[in-house]
């Protein structure tokens, strides 16, 4: 009985403690995410606790609209990642050689994007290449990941409908080049075709009952070579006339629904050269 008494007084008395530091911090904030973790709270509790080696914590941890989650355990100079995507973590004292100090970091990653408010429309990206391309330059555009690397639904909605227009468009896009002149007014574009056969008028919009194209007037271009003009994306084979002020294109109601238009003008030979 004496001898455990005495073990016990001993153990007591050489028992080290540890002084365990806990704090949130966020990678990155913006009061608009896709929350994951439900609500908005931002906090670890406890956030400093004294314990005896061989004693154990649990921590808990709120983080409101959070992506990812870490939990690290910083010692001296070295920070070591000990936990991921838990709200709860406990910690073990273990063994403790001297009275030590540990600080433990819960980090929070959120989506630092502003949600969809930012996107480009669809249209006006359809329209920003045409112009583009147009002008003999290649559009980079920048389709951003979620912190998993997953497309989010408006973003696949976007790219489907930028895909949609340019399968039908997109022979006035893809391996063509810029002409003599880009623009007509404000509004059409042209390209044409790598063996300079196949010139293309292509329209941010539907123009009702016809087309005028003024660059192409019988005052600056011989279109005496043009063999027929139609729509990409119909079938149809379309009427047109031309005179000193343009060349007029004659249309019908909007067949489809889509934020350009390309009109294919066709000739026997290479395209006339602009007066």
């Amino acid at each position: 009985m004496k001898n455990a008494m005495n073990e016990r007084i001993t153990r007591m008395i050489t028992t080290k403690k540890l002084l365990l530091f806990a704090g949130a911090s966020l990678v990155g904030f913006t009061p608009h995410v896709l929350a994951e973790y439900p609500g908005n709270a931002f906090s670890v509790t406890p956030d400093q606790v004294e314990l005896e080696e061989g004693k154990s914590l649990l921590l808990t941890a709120q983080a409101g609209g959070a992506r990812k989650l870490y939990w690290t355990i910083k010692r001296d100079a070295e920070d070591k990642v000990v936990a991921v995507d838990m709200l709860t973590y406990t910690f073990n004292a273990g063994r403790v050689v001297a009275d030590t100090d540990y600080v433990l970091q819960f980090k929070a990653i959120y989506w630092i994007r502003n949600a969809t408010d930012r996107y480009m429309s669809s249209g006006n990206a359809i329209r920003m290449l045409i112009d583009t391309v147009s002008k003999g330059g290649n559009l980079l555009l920048n389709v951003p990941l979620t912190p998993e690397g997953e497309l989010e639904p408006t973003t696949l909605t976007f790219l489907t409908e930028m895909g949609k227009c340019l399968d039908r468009i997109g022979e006035s896009i893809f391996a063509t080049r810029c002409w003599m002149t880009a623009t007509d007014g404000d509004s059409i574009r042209f390209t044409r075709s790598k063996d300079n056969t196949v010139l293309y008028v292509i329209n941010p919009g539907w123009s009702n009952d016809q087309l005028v194209a003024r660059t192409l007037g019988s005052s600056r271009i011989d279109l005496t070579t043009l063999t027929g003009v139609s729509l990409l994306g119909s079938s149809d084979k379309l009427t047109y006339t031309q005179d000193a002020g343009g060349l007029a294109i004659k249309v019908g109601k909007v067949p489809f629904e889509s934020p350009a238009y390309a009109f294919k003008l066709t000739f026997s030979g290479q395209i006339p050269k602009l007066k």
